[in-house]
């Protein structure tokens, strides 16, 4: 049996998985803890102000591939310390406010902020730090972050209670900014420097040795260019698996409302949603741990099944306490999948050589999901009165998302031909231009 070796990508792990936290829950999805204090101060409708995460959605998506690019051109640092102080600051700012349209105006570049620290730095960190065990890595970075979160926003909804929800925003945007900050400043970069390299790297040595021995071109990052990736449909349908499995997600923001008009009180709320997020922590280890034995294309059509398998209980018992909250634990399971199986699906079939750019407009589905699944799901309940046309659309989406998988590998092999036939043709005119 192989002894563990502590390796320095894990410390680099582990306080990316930290600076997650921070950002994502901190900041990012923390914003929900304070719309029944600012409604009720400002004298503000909910709907009317919660469209302003419907407007940093839509800046995300914009954003997201423009900023993925610069990934590898700009200093790793200098871009995620530029990029929290926007966003940091702008969330501070919310508690100055007095009319809504300042929150429309904000989340602008609040949401530009957040592009890179909560979108991208991970699974770029991952990519290059692990050239194998990349699954459990993204698990365990995923599962450190939503910790991070479940301590954090706890800590956020006290301070609205006891110090008003303004003071609340700008402590809590300046801190996590702060936190942020020192971290990237002094431990997060990407590997090269001062003789570190990722972990893994002696197997793709080791290949790339074998490799010359018998005379074969050595690439230690393959993959597919954006060039090429663009004009894929594999692409196209990661980004649809992304947009859906995001929406499915969204039902979280729900589960209240939907354990309360089953006949539960809140309590029983509160606990279910304690349970989607124990479930969702154990399913990143768990799914990030399965991709490396059996590959991400198994694990993520697994983690699909726990979210039909959840819906299709509270189908048929909805009313019944314990089927609940197994129900609860099956959906944080699959949730997980989305932190975990969209960067390593996109590893796996567009390979490492241009991932940031690639991985920044798959993850457009994520914005494009968060924006249009909870108010989708609200709808439908206000329209039917009931919770069954929801779950019955939940499930349809997961077997899209399914089918979305299958699509996106079946066009897998045409790609990478297409691309390799380019370089062949690329490498012999740049010998007969040399002859």
């Amino acid at each position: 049996m192989k002894k563990f070796k502590w390796h320095y990508a894990f410390f680099i792990l582990i306080m990316t998985g930290i600076t997650l936290g921070f950002a994502r829950g901190g900041i990012m999805n923390s914003g929900g803890l304070f719309l029944t204090s600012v409604t009720e101060d400002l004298g503000i409708n909910m709907g009317v102000l919660t469209l302003y995460f419907s407007v940093s959605s839509i800046v995300l998506m914009i954003f997201l591939p423009l900023l993925g690019r610069l990934i590898g051109k700009i200093n790793i640092k200098l871009l995620v310390i530029f990029s929290i102080i926007l966003q940091g600051g702008m969330f501070a700012c919310f508690g100055f406010l007095n009319h809504v349209w300042g929150f429309y105006l904000l989340s602008v570049p609040m949401a530009i902020g957040s592009t890179i620290p909560c979108q991208i730095l991970g699974p770029v960190i991952v990519n290059s730090w692990f050239k194998k065990n990349t699954g459990l890595a993204m698990g365990i970075m995923m599962a450190i972050s939503g910790g991070i979160a479940a301590i954090i926003q706890p800590q956020i909804s006290s301070l609205i209670i006891h110090v008003g929800w303004r003071n609340a925003y700008w402590i809590t945007g300046l801190i996590s900014a702060a936190v942020v900050c020192a971290i990237v400043l002094l431990f997060v970069r990407l590997p090269g420097k001062k003789g570190a390299m990722p972990y893994g790297m002696e197997v793709v040595a080791a290949k790339g040795e074998q490799n010359a021995a018998q005379d074969q071109p050595v690439h230690v990052e393959e993959g597919i260019s954006i060039k090429f990736a663009r004009k894929s449909v594999s692409l196209y349908a990661l980004a649809v698996f992304m947009l859906l499995l995001t929406a499915v997600a969204s039902f979280s923001q729900l589960i209240p409302s939907f354990v309360y008009s089953n006949g539960f009180d809140l309590s029983f709320g509160g606990l279910s949603m304690s349970l989607q997020m124990i479930g969702s922590l154990a399913g990143a280890l768990f799914f990030g741990a399965l991709s490396d034995k059996i590959g991400a294309k198994v694990s993520v059509l697994i983690a699909l099944s726990f979210g039909i398998a959840a819906f299709a209980l509270l189908l048929i018992a909805p009313a019944h306490s314990i089927v609940v909250m197994i129900a609860m634990v099956l959906f944080g399971f699959m949730i997980a999948s989305m932190g975990t199986m969209g960067p390593l699906l996109v590893i796996d079939i567009f390979g490492r050589k241009q991932y940031a750019a690639i991985y920044s407009i798959v993850a457009m589905g994520l914005a494009i999901g968060s924006m249009v699944g909870t108010p989708l799901f609200g709808f439908l309940y206000s329209a039917f009165h009931s919770y069954v046309p929801v779950l019955v659309l939940l499930l349809g989406a997961i077997g899209v998302c399914a089918g979305m998988i299958f699509v996106a590998y079946s066009c897998k092999k045409s790609m990478w031909q297409r691309e390799q036939l380019f370089l062949q043709a690329q490498d012999g005119y740049n010998i007969e231009m040399t002859e």
